[in-house]
């Protein structure tokens, strides 16, 4: 028989079906235990031609840093950050720690675009063998850490007397920054200008990072001098826009996003960016006009159908507002004002039946964690990046994984379809759709998304570590056996690696492969708690076996 879930703690259960991605290969070597290196990013200065937007806020205690990777369906790639000290998503095994620190102070956020260097990206499965060209690969995915690891391993291969090139430093400061890494993103950034101080790419990553830490006026001169180096670059004056905008200087921020709208015309956050600075100044027919053009650029985007809702409602035409609002909650059911505008805007039109779902709606959402006032600030935040980071794709991942956190399944699978239509070989999307499937006790339904990953990432441990669960509970040890051998063998210290193993040889008749498995488990992996008690009975039941023969 499969893996009796219900008979483990929810530490063990956790592990094995739910949050394996905490526990995720750093690519250099080494395990990372705790946060998720979720997909997210690109790094490299492959990244010239490209659009970034980002978020910001100052530096506080115990504050997130989002520094994350995104591709839109246009193949336009925008990271996002807001500052802080460390990257999210964290230790959702509990979900009241995710965004601890956040509401010690109102974040100041603003859009910030930003242009690398030039060069492909490759997202195909097979990650080439060369070191930079695999990094580069692992960033288009979102591996941002394991980008990192590799380029800091190119780095630390070059002699005193070398010198690295550009692309590898540049490639670094990215890839921490996406990572999360805020600190040493910048000494990265600021050791790589000694060398190259005119690339205007690397002075954009430099900006980037300064503004997450609410470093402005440097954040701006470094900007700055990107433009001076690279004129006609978009993303300078998107960024200028941004920062303009955060620090109430609209007047300087239209200009600078109206300059970016003329040399990115067809792009559509610098429109939806323009729309939401005009609603702030209520100057509600320019809103709309280049909300719909956002809109007709991008009909995937909930924010900027919710943004155009707002300015039709400005200017008194509520019919069409309502429409709108209802459109942005059909495209993202979790998005809680979009529902309560229809509640209350139908209920002013006097409609009902149309108020009173969209209230339901309201009020399930409100009632997240069963009513914890923290676990509703942290949807809220959550959905504050996504609104200002201009609907970055790790944002609506961090959403998804909090969703998921809250078993809120339907609204949790919703967001992660959409991340994954923005980046179809994301990996850890299709893991954590595979953990919707086996809440819902699909396991067959499962195991076709943790395949999907594998096929893509053969050396994603969560994924595989899932499969196995998922084909336990299929009742098929032997498919079972082979997942968990893979797992073991690159990751010897994931208590439930073991645990798996053992007990596809228990289910599989073969008692004394599963004491030793069990013994070598408990020695290479040290499980505590729990953890370990479920371990140890288990050891006391294949022995039983063994002893019965």
């Amino acid at each position: 028989m499969g893996l009796d879930t219900e008979t483990l703690d929810d530490e063990v259960v956790e592990q094995r079906q739910l949050h394996a991605e905490e526990e995720t290969d750093t690519g250099d070597g080494h395990r990372q235990h705790g946060k998720a290196s979720g997909p997210a990013g690109e790094g490299r200065c492959h990244w010239q031609n490209h659009l970034w937007y980002f978020t910001f806020a100052p530096p506080r205690p115990q504050a997130l840093l989002a520094c994350r990777f995104l591709e839109s369906r246009s193949h336009t790639m925008y990271p996002y950050a807001c500052g802080g000290s460390r990257p999210y998503p964290m230790e959702m095994n509990n979900p009241a720690t995710a965004l601890q620190g956040l509401t010690a102070a109102r974040r100041i956020a603003l859009l910030w675009v930003v242009a690398l260097a030039a060069g492909a990206v490759s997202t195909s499965a097979a990650a080439p063998l060369d070191p930079a060209a695999k990094a580069r690969t692992f960033t288009a995915l979102g591996d941002h850490r394991r980008a990192a690891g590799l380029y800091q391993q190119i780095l630390d291969g070059v002699s005193e007397q070398d010198q690295a090139p550009l692309e590898i430093h540049r490639g670094l400061a990215g890839a921490l920054w996406m990572a999360g890494d805020a600190i040493e993103a910048l000494g990265a950034a600021t050791r790589a200008l000694e060398l190259y101080p005119e690339d205007a790419a690397l002075l954009r990553v430099a900006g980037g990072i300064h503004a997450s830490q609410g470093q402005y006026a440097t954040a701006i001169e470094r900007l700055y001098q990107a433009a001076l180096l690279d004129p006609g670059q978009a993303a300078d004056h998107a960024n200028l826009g941004g920062l303009y905008t955060s620090l109430g200087r609209y007047d300087e921020a239209e200009a600078a996003l109206l300059r970016a709208a003329t040399l990115a015309p067809e792009d559509a956050v610098v429109s939806r960016r323009l729309g939401a600075l005009y609603l702030k100044r209520h100057r509600f027919v320019e809103a709309r006009q280049q909300l719909e053009q956002a809109a007709r650029l991008d009909s995937t985007s909930p924010t900027t159908f919710y943004f155009l809702g707002q300015a039709l409602e400005g200017l008194s035409d509520s019919e069409p507002a309502l429409a709108q609002y209802d459109r942005a909650r059909q495209l993202d059911p979790s998005y809680l004002d979009a529902h309560y505008r229809v509640a209350q805007l139908a209920r002013r039109l006097d409609r009902p039946t149309r108020a009173d779902s969209a209230l339901a709606e309201y009020q399930h959402l409100q009632d997240v964690g069963g009513g914890d006032v923290d676990a509703l600030k942290q949807m809220r935040l959550l959905r504050d990046a996504i609104v200002e980071s201009g609907e970055q794709t790790d944002h609506i991942f961090a959403l998804a994984r909090f969703l998921l956190a809250y078993d809120y399944l339907d609204e949790a699978q919703n967001r992660f379809e959409a991340v994954l239509h923005r980046r179809p070989g994301d990996y850890q999307t299709l893991n954590q759709l595979g953990n919707i499937h086996l809440k819902r006790r699909s396991p067959d339904l499962a195991l076709e998304r943790y395949e999907e990953a594998l096929g893509i990432a053969p050396e994603f441990t969560p994924a595989a570590l899932n499969a196995g669960n998922a084909s336990m509970l299929l009742r098929r040890p032997d498919r079972a056996r082979t997942y968990y051998e893979r797992v073991v063998s690159l990751a010897p210290d994931v208590a439930m690696g073991w645990f798996g193993l053992g007990s596809s040889h228990l289910e599989l008749g073969q008692p004394g492969s599963a004491v030793r498995i069990y013994e070598q488990g408990l020695e290479r992996s040290r499980p505590e708690g729990r953890t370990r008690k479920a371990f140890l009975e288990q050891l006391r039941k294949a022995r039983r076996a063994l002893e019965s023969r």
